[in-house]
């Protein structure tokens, strides 16, 4: 509680390369205490705090990650994205196949990027020509249950 009474949350966020203490103030932690309380991917907008000798990530807003993807996605009235680019770790070809064979399903107007990382280096591949997409929250959906955490997507 802070001095006035209020609650707020002071936690580790954490991904594959670390942690960061970060806090959540009261107003951030009433619209967002049920995520916080799960252990649930997120996806956390806010300020860095950097002091000398700690690094506090200041959390504005703070949604499920499933929930953030499904913003992402273009409502109707929305122009449709021209490209999409997915950001992959540690895939084998097995999954690279997996992975054409799942998004060649959804044609649309959408150009396909695939970014691959292994052992700290990326390589960035520009799908096939006649593979565009459309990045309906379905295939979306199906990709993220597939890969999991190692896969995350951006529309532009």
């Amino acid at each position: 509680n802070t001095k006035k009474g209020d609650r707020y949350a002071n936690f580790n966020l954490e991904d594959k390369t670390g942690f960061v203490d970060t806090i959540a103030w009261p107003d951030t932690y009433r619209q967002a205490s049920e995520t916080i309380g799960r252990d649930d991917p997120v996806r956390v907008n806010g300020r860095l705090d950097v002091g000398e000798e700690r690094v506090t990530l200041i959390v504005n807003d703070i949604l499920p990650l499933e929930e953030a993807c499904a913003q992402a996605i273009p409502a109707p009235s929305r122009p449709m994205p021209r490209e999409v680019h997915f950001f992959l770790e540690e895939v084998s070809r097995r999954e690279l196949l997996e992975f054409h064979d799942l998004i060649s399903r959804e044609q649309g107007p959408a150009s396909v990027y695939l970014h691959m990382t292994n052992a700290a280096r990326e390589t960035k591949v520009v799908g096939p020509a006649d593979i565009r997409i459309n990045p309906s929250k379905a295939l979306l959906d199906t990709v993220h249950r597939k890969f999991g955490a190692r896969i995350r997507g951006r529309t532009g």
